[in-house]
């Protein structure tokens, strides 16, 4: 495998810039994102005090008497993990709305706060930025913003290098994490695995429950393997609930589960008035693709002998490079699949203007004209809009397609 430097013990990540802006303009910053990403410990370096809401002494103080605890603590102020003590935010909106100047709470939590049904008093008053775990471009201190030079068309395609990556070096790294205590770390194979599925399985009893998510772990936990072994396919309603053993009913209710505890997020269908018969089925995708090799129970050397397991690992791989930049640029990410089958499209990202970049995403060393054809059609189909269509692959070296398609290596994406 292809060695990389050792990591410091401080790794920048993508979001601080942003973060640090918006704390120049809002009394308050909501730091959202999956479990042990690294949200408390980037907020503890821009803050002075720090409020551990999952102290069960700190949480109880919280929900007593959540406006006496606030005015106690050291500001800058880290309030972490406040889905524990939900009640900490009415104390924060009281708090700016009396006048508290910007930049002085830093608030960080295991959830995604706009799928919550309860009334959220952050609405006008602080802003939400989502750290997800680390991308390659953050471990490899990449400058090569590839996302964005698409979208806007300033991508050099002649400055881009031949990859030394492997297939086999694209699953290791998959498998890797981008959780920061393997990221950085050189924990074995197993032992990665077993510390994955123990995440999974404490946000599918702990997290969901600090939620007030009325679920049963065990079944939670089956719903994700169920989820786990789709992935990057769209697999029926029916076809979950029967691999999970849950109730068409409580189906919904299970998977939204899984999406505000930060495990799994659906791709959307994208669609468009002038293409007719699109399918309206969402693609499974895993925030960290580590984590679906775990709870599917996969090492390397399974996956790299399964053409099938390979191709689903090495697209999540992508999606999770990908998903942290278009999210920076305010863009959403799609993927496109007509009703017969016969044209498909990886991954889709569209930006706030409407400009669009199709990805096909190849496991293979080599890629030719057939490979690109749908996204040849899409071209065709949607004209300007289309700012580059691309084959990310597991290749070593830029091919110039026809029509204006572009092969790179995978290992592009950040640099």
């Amino acid at each position: 495998m292809v060695k990389q430097n050792s990591m410091p013990k401080w790794v920048a990540r993508n979001i601080e810039v942003r973060l640090k802006s918006s704390m120049q303009h809002f009394a308050a910053v909501l730091i959202s994102g999956p479990r042990a990403t690294g949200k408390s410990s980037l907020a503890r370096r821009l803050t002075k005090g720090f409020l551990a809401l999952d102290v069960p002494m700190n949480a109880q103080a919280a929900k007593s008497d959540p406006d006496g605890l606030l005015v106690r603590q050291e500001f800058p102020l880290t309030i972490d993990e406040w889905q524990e003590a939900p009640e900490i935010l009415g104390a924060v909106k009281r708090m700016i709305d009396a006048g508290l100047p910007p930049g002085q709470i830093l608030i960080t939590g295991s959830s995604d706060s706009s799928k919550r049904k309860q009334m959220w008093p952050g609405t006008g008053r602080w802003i939400e930025i989502k750290l997800f775990g680390f991308t390659q471009r953050e471990l490899t201190k990449g400058t090569f913003d590839l996302v964005a030079r698409l979208l806007n068309g300033t991508l050099d395609v002649e400055s881009i290098q031949s990859s030394k990556w492997s297939i086999n070096d694209y699953v290791q790294l998959a498998q890797k994490s981008g959780y920061p205590n393997l990221a950085l770390s050189s924990a074995p194979e197993s032992m990665a695995a077993d510390y994955l599925r123990s995440t999974a399985q404490v946000s599918c009893s702990r997290d969901s429950a600090a939620l007030g998510i009325e679920v049963d772990p065990t079944k939670l936990y089956a719903y994700l393997q169920a989820m786990a072994a789709t992935a990057c396919q769209m697999p029926t309603d029916v076809s979950l609930q029967q691999a999970s053993k849950i109730s068409a009913p409580s189906a919904g209710k299970y998977e939204e589960a899984l999406h505000q505890v930060g495990l799994v997020a659906r791709i959307p269908a994208w669609s468009t008035n002038s293409v007719t018969r699109l399918s309206k089925a969402s693609k499974i995708s895993f925030l960290d693709t580590g984590l679906l090799m775990a709870v599917n129970g996969w090492g390397t050397g399974d996956v790299e002998a399964d053409g099938l397991k390979r191709g689903q690992i090495i697209e999540n791989f992508v999606l999770q490079q990908v998903r942290p930049e278009a999210e920076a640029l305010g863009a959403t990410m799609y993927h496109l699949r007509n009703s017969a089958g016969s044209r498909e499209i990886d991954l889709i990202v569209e930006d706030l203007k409407g400009g669009l970049v199709a990805i096909e995403v190849k496991a293979s060393v080599s890629v030719n004209d057939d490979d690109a054809k749908h996204l040849r059609w899409f071209q065709k189909e949607q004209g300007s809009k289309v700012k580059a269509a691309v084959i990310l692959y597991a290749g070593p070296h830029v091919l110039r397609l026809r029509e204006g398609v572009i092969a790179l290596p995978i290992s592009s994406i950040w640099g």
